[in-house]
């Protein structure tokens, strides 16, 4: 599912509440209804795609609606991964050129055509591979990343990095 918008894009508490909310509920809670109701008719053989763009890996200053809700997207994956037999994945294509999008600067596009293959890619690998995880555009996936996926139970989670 393809759903969520950047608003508000300015400091934390400078934005009006009730857009930040919106921008939660659009980015996090709104895929997550939807999926809800589209549940019932799923087939056996269905997956499920959100699109999440590279929050986890560092602050997103001035667009904490969107870094936070789509964080929580993320690990919202992982846990419906694990609760069901559908595999759940989720994919971060980089910057994507549309109208949430218009007026960005500094960004170079993915090419679609590079996104729709990363998608096949992730829907013929089994849940064991995707199942849960949050796979980058930059992610070395036309390459080896389904072995480090199997070997590294916990690569692309949400995970607390613990040095001892």
């Amino acid at each position: 599912m393809c759903i969520g918008t950047l608003k508000p894009v300015g400091p934390f508490f400078e934005a009006d509440s009730e857009t930040w909310e919106y921008g939660f509920y659009s980015n996090v809670l709104l895929p997550l209804k939807i999926l809800r109701e589209l549940w019932p008719q799923r087939k056996a053989t269905s997956s499920v795609c959100f699109f999440a763009g590279p929050n986890p890996n560092k602050a997103q200053p001035n667009y904490s609606a969107y870094s936070i809700s789509k964080t929580a997207l993320i690990k919202a994956c992982e846990e419906l991964d694990a609760e069901n037999k559908t595999k759940f994945f989720i994919i971060g294509p980089g910057f994507i050129s549309s109208r949430m999008t218009d007026g960005a600067e500094g960004y170079q596009a993915t090419p679609p055509q590079e996104l729709y293959e990363l998608l096949k890619w992730c829907l013929q690998q089994p849940k064991e591979i995707v199942g849960g995880r949050n796979i980058h555009i930059r992610d070395d996936w036309k390459g080896k990343l389904d072995a480090r996926l199997m070997l590294y139970p916990h690569a692309n989670k949400l995970r607390r990095y613990e040095v001892r």
